[in-house]
């Protein structure tokens, strides 16, 4: 979104129109109580100005989770949920325990629909910028939470390996299910056996960091195909940090629920500005 859309967006505009009609009783009016605060001790101001801050806070705070919309986030890859801030329910299909099909549509005999907050979003990333790995090497997972869909399953930590990948989703993850499903069958890249160009490009600037942070093991340097991941632009380095000019609770806040870190740190991979906020 373009900033002058941000703005129209956010803009505060006038809903009714209140005429002064006697200025004088106006202006004594906000005298009086400034008189009554001036004679309050400093703990009862100091009370108020924090009842006032705090109730303001919130309104803004449930003024802005509004405009942005839902805040839940999809669990294999972190990219938040593109829908208005409440949903309704909707039909979701739930898959039999021992469901192993390969095909496009779950064949069992025994898929069931139950209602359910759906959650989606058309743009999801490679699982490994939110710390998904292989379960034996520890190799970061470069594939989209709806890519292999049918051919790979998930460790889910505990000692189970559920599978295939879109049975995991169904069982564990139900609100996400439909969604990932549904790309699953018409992603353009749905059968591709590497992400995007700008996928690709935002990984090889942040891999050292968040294989760091997640611990896992990076491939090498002649493990990643030139031609897919080029290495020619300068990667974060391990301790890379954000740096805030701006530390007001409410900024980080907004920067927080607006911005995916993975289009930051492309952002960072494209321009070279310096790494600070």
């Amino acid at each position: 979104m373009k900033h002058e859309e941000n703005y129209l967006e956010f803009k505060l505009e006038p809903k009714m129109n209140l005429p002064i009609t006697e200025p004088k009783q106006f202006q004594l009016g906000f005298k009086h109580i400034l008189t009554v605060f001036a004679n309050q001790s400093k703990f009862e101001k100091e009370a108020i100005s924090n009842l006032l801050r705090n109730t303001a806070f919130d309104d803004c705070k449930s003024i802005i989770r509004r405009r942005l919309g839902c805040e839940h986030t999809c669990p294999g890859c972190g990219v938040k949920c593109s829908k208005p801030s409440l949903h309704p329910t909707e039909q979701v299909k739930v898959l039999p325990e021992y469901c192993q099909c390969q095909t496009d549509e779950c064949i069992c005999p025994d898929v069931t629909y139950v209602d359910c907050v759906s959650h989606e979003n058309d743009y999801h990333i490679p699982t490994a910028f939110h710390g998904e790995r292989y379960h034996e090497t520890h190799k970061p997972y470069l594939h989209s939470c709806y890519q292999q869909w049918t051919t790979v399953g998930i460790h889910t930590g505990d000692g189970e390996i559920i599978h295939p990948k879109r049975l995991y989703y169904n069982k564990k993850h139900l609100q996400w299910y439909k969604n990932l499903d549904n790309l699953a069958k018409t992603a353009p890249d749905k059968d591709d056996p590497c992400p995007s160009e700008e996928k690709r490009r935002a990984w090889m600037t942040v891999r050292h960091y968040l294989t760091a942070k997640n611990k896992m093991n990076d491939y090498t340097d002649e493990e990643y195909d030139e031609m897919l991941y080029p290495k020619e632009f300068n990667t974060i380095p391990i301790n890379f940090q954000i740096t805030w000019k701006e530390t007001k609770i409410l900024t980080v806040f907004i920067y927080q629920m607006t911005i995916s870190p993975v289009l930051y740190f492309n952002y960072h991979a494209r321009t070279k500005i310096k790494r600070t906020m």
